[in-house]
């Protein structure tokens, strides 16, 4: 498993600005005594996920749901971050403690954990939008890949998929 850990001072200027507003939309919606915020997101180019919490200074844990605008500045970062042949990430966790200090960490590599599987034909999409060499494509990811390429097939042959 490869993962990119990142501050905002080790991005590009735009790529920190993005970090934060991100940081900056998710304080703005946390409750009121929280200490410690932690935002894990997965996402595609048609799918995204996002589990986020706050430690309140009752040591309470509180889930709400992640700001609206944070999905449309995740999309800009995944953009933003594409490497030629190694694609985008698939997966961001973001911890901000009370003091403001924010941590993004970047997998481009492992497979998302998400919460409802999602179809082998939002990985095909990916790759289509960021493509990857095939040095960079873990094996998860082409068994995806592989998937959605069989069904699509079957489905051209007017063989069911169910």
């Amino acid at each position: 498993m490869t993962e990119h850990r990142t501050n905002t001072t080790s991005h590009s200027a735009e790529h920190a600005e993005i970090v934060r507003e991100i940081g900056r939309a998710l304080r703005a919606s946390a409750p009121p005594d929280w200490q410690e915020i932690r935002l894990h997101y997965r996402a595609t180019v048609e799918i995204g996920e996002a589990d986020l919490e706050a430690t309140a200074t009752t040591g309470e844990v509180i889930r709400w749901d992640h700001p609206i605008e944070c999905v449309m500045l995740f999309d800009h970062l995944r953009e933003g971050m594409r490497r030629a042949k190694e694609g985008t990430w698939f997966t961001a966790s973001c911890v901000i403690n009370r003091s403001g200090n924010c941590t993004m960490e970047f997998d481009y590599n492992s497979a998302p954990s998400w919460r409802t599987p999602i179809p082998p034909s939002a990985y095909l999409l990916d790759l289509q939008r960021f493509p990857r060499s095939e040095e960079h494509t873990p094996p998860w990811l082409r068994e995806q890949r592989d998937t959605a390429r069989s069904q699509r097939v079957r489905r051209l042959d007017g063989i069911s998929t169910a």
